[in-house]
């Protein structure tokens, strides 16, 4: 269950079947793997022969013990095939300081950058040959895909960190790749265009203008849709799964946020894609977002559950939250829930927002006016209120950021309602409604 707090996002990659009986059977063979730098930043191009899973990680600096930031690859089934050396590679960019690969253990060959200063990335696999491309890219730079972030300070749990310095380091002969991979396709933003129509201005005030307030500035704002890809999240009565009911939702709060010219609006994914938990918030902080919303739908062995609610992150004892965690940050749904030192550990490893106060004001903002909202337009809507919870798609966010839990997939009435693209529709106005009296409010106006 440790898992549970790792800063990981597993994916299969599809590859073509190696040639050999043993081979086919055991282990994907690392063939070799080359870099390429750039103005933009810097790729790692890992060539596979076999089947094989990937996982990507994240580990800060430790100026005690000399460690950078780092970003890494774990592959699994997979050893180093004879071309790779045992040697690192030097890079000196900007950027990547070096490139370890090592054998981590018997199954699993591991692939490190050594970062020169924090930076965002992302993974793409590709054919012809069969390749995972790890892109890396500056913070300051606009990222065109979810991007995990290295943090900089450092973390002190060793449940984040590799086992070793140096896992036993063999790299190939450097050689740039001269075709570059077409970056992924940009998550929409709903950016509406203001009239172009010229209006008359009256005669400008001779006192002096205020600063901007809450009314007179821009917004970016971040939704989240729960789930994706091989996460399907819960699945409800009607056999609807939740990655389809979060995203609907989450299309729709997007269009109608973005038809305020005031607002940007930023999906963390547009389609049925897998999108790790820390991907999802450090998207929101590569874009400077003022306010992260996850939007994700509940799920109970009891069908009498019923009711709508919205977290904000903090630890709790309450053990319905702490399943419900369970259940949001990535545990099959199998009855376990986290122990009271897990959930220690997590508020441990926090990165403080010191934007505690304005998620609480966010959270009753978007609560309120969303069940004021639907009980305006339809009967028994259960009021769960504001509650505080473990959930990890929140950790390291710079902005105010909560989780609504939209109601129950699994409620006989509920769930064919949030099924639905009415109800559906009816949730993203709520929502949209809530974001804007919070945007309205003294809270956003002096701490935004």
């Amino acid at each position: 269950m440790r898992w549970l707090l790792r800063s990981a996002v597993v994916l299969a990659l599809v590859v073509a079947p190696a040639s050999g009986r043993a081979e086919a059977v055991h282990r994907a063979i690392i063939e070799r793997v080359e870099w390429e730098v750039s103005d933009a930043g810097a790729r790692v191009i890992v060539v596979v022969k076999g089947k094989v899973d990937y996982s990507t990680h994240t580990a800060s600096a430790v100026p005690a013990s000399g460690l950078s930031p780092r970003a890494y690859v774990d592959l699994k089934p997979a050893r180093l095939g004879s071309a790779i050396t045992r040697e690192p590679i030097a890079v000196n960019d900007r950027l990547v300081r070096r490139i370890r690969i090592g054998q981590f253990s018997a199954d699993t060959a591991r692939i490190v950058v050594d970062l020169a200063e924090p930076a965002l990335f992302h993974v793409t696999t590709a054919t012809g040959p069969t390749r995972l491309i790890l892109k890396l890219v500056p913070p300051r730079r606009e990222v065109t895909a979810p991007a995990a972030r290295v943090a900089a300070a450092p973390r002190t749990s060793p449940r984040t960190a590799p086992r070793s310095a140096t896992p036993e380091p063999a790299p190939p002969t450097p050689r740039p790749t001269a075709r570059p991979t077409p970056p992924p396709t940009a998550r929409p933003t709903a950016r509406p265009t203001p009239s172009p129509t010229a209006t008359p201005r009256p005669t400008p005030s001779p006192t002096p203008s205020p600063s901007p307030t809450a009314e007179s500035r821009r917004f970016t704002i971040v939704i989240d849709p729960g789930h994706g890809g091989k996460d399907p999240g819960a699945r409800g009565v009607t056999g609807e799964e939740e990655k389809a009911v979060t995203l609907a939702i989450a299309k729709e709060v997007a269009q109608r946020l973005g038809d305020d010219p005031d607002v940007d609006v930023v999906l963390t994914r547009s389609g049925d894609e897998t999108v790790s938990l820390e991907q999802r918030t450090a998207l929101a902080n590569a874009k400077g977002a003022d306010l992260f919303v996850s939007i994700h739908a509940n799920a109970s062995e009891s069908r009498s559950a019923v009711g709508i609610e919205t977290y904000t992150l903090n630890n709790t004892d309450d053990q319905a939250t702490m399943r419900l965690a369970a259940l949001e940050n990535g545990l099959a749904f199998t009855g376990a829930v986290p122990d009271e030192s897990d959930l220690a550990y997590i508020l441990s490893d926090l990165l403080q927002t010191g934007k505690e106060d304005e998620s609480i004001a966010l959270a009753e903002a978007v609560q309120g006016r969303l069940v004021r909202y639907l009980r305006g337009r339809w009967r028994n809507v259960t009021d769960l209120g504001v509650k505080k919870g473990p959930f990890y798609v929140l950790v390291g966010a710079y902005m105010p950021c909560v989780l609504v839990e939209v109601g129950f997939l699994t409620h006989p009435t509920e769930g064919e309602r949030v099924a639905s693209q009415r109800y559906q529709r009816d949730l993203a106005e709520g929502i949209r409604r809530g974001i804007r009296d919070f945007l309205a409010s003294a809270d956003a106006s002096s701490n935004l």
